[in-house]
């Protein structure tokens, strides 16, 4: 939708002439940012770079999201098909869940709420929790869960609710 504006000075004819303003916008309602993927009420940000689980929960805090919680089995079956275009086959990334608060009780952090048992298909030999430390999650381009020190490097996944999106606000001069 476009919102023309025009500025002017009605008492002078030649500041009219020379001043004229129209200014454009455009918002696109439910729609996602540059750079953001969307399925359902959700976008996602696949990125490039690795990070530790606390710096990509920072990171997608700056964009606006969280690390990607995922709610049920088709949330599951988008990422792991988008995540093969992004990463390579057996890479991981981080989702925002962590055991830190009580080992073995995975939570979804932003939302704190428990992990659903029937939608986490671990791969084999996990949650190992190995050397006591694994407390942060990945999801694997596979689709199984694993459990990894949270200092690890991951590519990860960022979550926002689609919103509205400002395209471009330009001021025009007429002559």
């Amino acid at each position: 939708m476009f919102s023309p504006y025009l500025f002017y000075n009605l008492d002078d004819k030649k500041s009219f002439n020379e001043c004229l303003f129209v200014v454009l916008k455009s918002i696109v309602r439910g729609q996602c940012s540059t750079g953001w993927t969307r399925h359902g009420n959700s976008c996602y940000h696949f990125s490039h770079d690795k990070e530790d689980w606390p710096n990509a929960q920072f990171l997608c805090n700056a964009l606006g999201g969280y690390l990607v919680e995922i709610s049920d089995a088709e949330e599951g079956q988008f990422l792991e098909n988008q995540s093969k275009l992004f990463h390579n086959i057996d890479d991981q990334f981080w989702v925002g869940a962590s055991d830190l608060l009580f080992e073995g009780e995975w939570m979804w952090m932003t939302t704190n709420t428990r992990v659903s048992t029937q939608l986490i298909h671990w791969a084999p030999g996990n949650p190992s929790n190995s050397n006591s430390n694994e407390n942060c999650m990945t999801f694997i381009n596979d689709g199984t869960w694993n459990d990894a020190p949270c200092s690890l490097l991951f590519h990860y996944t960022c979550e926002k609710e689609v919103g509205d999106i400002l395209l471009y606000w330009l001021p025009y001069v007429l002559d």
